[in-house]
């Protein structure tokens, strides 16, 4: 999930903390006084974490230290088995779902099976490269590389795809994408221009402090951006022009939480309400009023619309069973073992949802019998369409979840700014969520506008809006007109009910049908994959160096070295100094580079190099500079201290600092349950 919070908070207090003799938070309070409670063990484990609405996650573990059990704030108990080497074994929820998982001896996933009883194989080379699934029935997909760990192959039901490679490790053929588009970076990273097939040129500015101020449109158009003092997006203005007439304008007004408060477009404020768990409770504005209600696991349990109260019930999986209108049910659901959304029954008559073993919806069938068909290739990506506008083939710029579709072989697009059909590009106006409202043509005329509510359910339209994305299009969501179903990477997605058709793949966060926290105007989830918060992060960038230690082009977040960064900054971040450093780095504006380098010189696994860039191998196993994790957190305190003198290693096994506190080595989640004494010195 990703934050649409600012990157700064020069003008508040921020959230405070509180913290035991190991450093681990008891307390965390925000600027609203919004407090969140953390108790553990005398073993240093978590066994207890209480949100601002007095609603209690708890934690159970076994005698190794594993966690065995979470139970949610309904009381409701997950419970994991492990192996001998601390893989899980085996999940059982609430409802009673069962799904186990076998390794190898590296750690491997080597089999899968559902709540179903339905078994998926993975097959792995020696070198731990992933090359073979094979399902129970249909199409096997398996996988193949080059001499430098490099996916070239994919072969699955779709066919085959290839992949390949100049020396930077830069894709140079790839066989999927009809039609391209080619971008430029600045030192940053960022994006300054992109050029669509058709030669049309998309520009961005941005401002001292990194921010996007300006982009301007293959038509002329010009999206003004501005920031309040805390770095948060305060308006947008679309412009014919660089001296033209506003198209149109939005405003953005924020409570202390960085919740958005207010939005004013066209003379009219709507107004946001939460509670104190940062849920939306409420939106209004003038001829409009929709307010919601959550139980302690942050299930939806009712929404009034214009003094219209539905009320909706869910079982101890957080599975919605039903949702009722003056004490009749107005629709209702069935799934099956595995939690996944089944039948849809209203008074028009029954929906029925298909899927393959990979839970990813392969038809959906109406009450007239109409019926909607899918195709994915081998890593999830929906390729192929069939409804009753007729066939869709989905080209994208990769082969993954999160690359942006180019072509659906009706039109051909420019992701979140334009698109080209029968020979006319349509360009995209879209407000601080990504949501392209206003649509307009080559001589910046609006064709059509469209306006959603807070999670994304179409309320009014004008004109014929063009293509799939409306709601958070320009992070890739994609509306199925039929449906009325979004398309969130891995997910779909019902924006009337705020919920996903399946449990989170990922298994995290508490609820995992929930979209986006219940706060859907505080981040978007392009790979619906994960139901947590993501923390604030300074900017930073990723790039893999050759075998001569050159660097190559900036990483997409969805590369697997670019997400492998991001997860150790994620862990860092919940550790107290770690989270003292990145603040550090966000209070000062810095943008980190970090350069992944297979064949570290040395040995060490990292270092922080004159130019100011962190070169990490994430492969490294060496025993006396520690774990990876380990390495990346001490090179990180080298970068954002800019202090190549009192941030070092002192060559002592389990002590890779001196004068300094590693951000991970004293938080015994990370050293292997013993937290070491704390130290204080930057």
């Amino acid at each position: 999930m990703v934050s649409l919070a600012g990157e700064s908070d020069p003008l508040s207090q921020g959230t405070t903390y509180t913290y035991n003799g190991f450093s681990q938070p008891l307390t965390v309070t925000d600027d609203l006084a919004h407090q969140t409670t953390f108790a553990y063990d005398n073993a240093g484990r978590l066994t207890s974490l209480t949100n601002p609405k007095s609603e209690v996650e708890s934690y159970g573990y076994d005698a190794a230290g594993r966690r065995t059990t979470v139970t949610n704030g309904r009381g409701k108990t997950r419970t994991y088995a492990f192996t001998n080497r601390g893989d899980v074994s085996s999940l059982t929820m609430p409802d009673g779902a069962y799904e186990q998982w076998s390794y190898d001896g590296n750690g491997n996933v080597t089999a899968y099976t559902n709540p179903l009883s339905q078994t998926i194989l993975y097959a792995f080379d020696n070198a731990g490269r992933q090359t073979g699934v094979d399902y129970p029935t249909g199409t096997d997909t398996t996988f193949g590389y080059d001499d430098a760990n490099r996916r070239t192959t994919m072969v699955d039901a779709t066919g085959t795809t290839t992949w390949s490679y100049d020396n930077a490790d830069q894709v140079t053929a790839f066989t999927s994408p009809q039609g391209s588009q080619t971008s430029g970076y600045d030192d940053a990273g960022r994006p300054l221009t992109t050029t669509n097939e058709q030669s049309e040129v998309t520009t961005n500015l941005y401002d001292s402090a990194g921010r996007l101020s300006k982009t301007t449109l293959a038509n002329g158009q010009v999206s003004v951006y501005g920031y309040d003092a805390r770095s948060r997006q305060a308006s947008v203005t679309h412009k014919v022009s660089d001296t033209g007439s506003t198209i149109s304008s939005e405003a953005y007004v924020y409570d202390a939480a960085d919740n958005l408060s207010t939005k004013t477009e066209g003379g009219v404020t709507t107004t946001y309400g939460y509670d104190d768990a940062d849920q939306l409770t409420s939106e209004s504005r003038t001829g409009y009023s929709a307010s919601y209600t959550y139980d302690a696991n942050g299930n939806r349990t009712s929404k009034t619309l214009g003094g219209v109260t539905q009320t909706y019930t869910v079982d101890d999986g957080d599975k919605l069973t039903s949702i009722a209108q003056g004490g009749t049910t107005v629709k209702s659901y069935t799934y099956d073992a595995a939690g996944r959304t089944k039948t849809v029954v209203t008074s028009a008559g029954t929906t029925t949802l298909n899927y393959d073993y990979e839970s990813r919806v392969t038809s959906i069938t109406y009450p007239s019998s109409a019926t909607n068909s899918f195709t994915y290739n081998g890593l999830d990506t929906r390729v192929g369409k069939v409804d009753s506008a007729g066939t869709a083939t989905y080209r994208r710029d990769g082969a993954d979840v999160l690359a942006p579709v180019l072509s659906d072989g009706s039109a051909v697009y420019t992701p979140g700014v334009s698109q080209r059909r029968s020979g006319a590009t349509t360009f995209d106006l879209s407000d601080r969520l990504g949501t392209a409202s206003r649509q307009t043509n080559a001589s910046t005329t609006t064709t059509a506008t469209r306006s959603y509510d807070a999670f994304g359910m179409l309320l009014a339209s004008t004109g014929t809006p063009q293509g799939p994305f409306g709601f958070a299009g320009g992070h890739g969501y994609q509306e199925d007109a039929d449906s009325g179903l979004k398309l969130l990477g891995h997910r779909y997605y019902d924006s009337s009910t705020g919920r996903f058709l399946t449990r989170d793949p990922a298994r995290d966060g508490r609820n995992w049908y929930g979209y986006c926290d219940n706060n859907p105007l505080g981040s978007v989830d392009p790979s619906g994959y994960k139901n947590e918060e993501e923390p604030k992060l300074p900017p930073f960038v990723v790039r893999r160096r050759d075998y001569n230690h050159n660097p190559g082009p900036f990483l997409p977040p969805s590369d697997k070295d670019y997400q492998r960064v991001l997860d150790n900054l994620r862990m860092i971040s919940e550790t107290k100094r770690g989270r003292e450093l990145l603040d550090k780095a966000i209070d000062e504006k810095m943008h980190l580079v970090i350069d992944i380098d297979w064949d570290e010189d040395g040995g060490a696994g990292g270092r922080f190099d004159d130019e100011g860039r962190i070169i990490w191998d994430p492969d490294h196993s060496g025993d006396r500079s520690g774990s990876p994790e380990r390495i990346f957190a001490h090179e990180l305190g080298h970068a954002i201290t800019n202090d190549q003198d009192n941030w070092y290693s002192t060559g002592e096994p389990g002590d890779n600092v001196r004068n300094n506190e590693n951000p991970i080595v004293t938080d015994p989640k990370w050293n292997h349950g013993r937290p070491e004494r704390p130290r204080t010195q930057y």
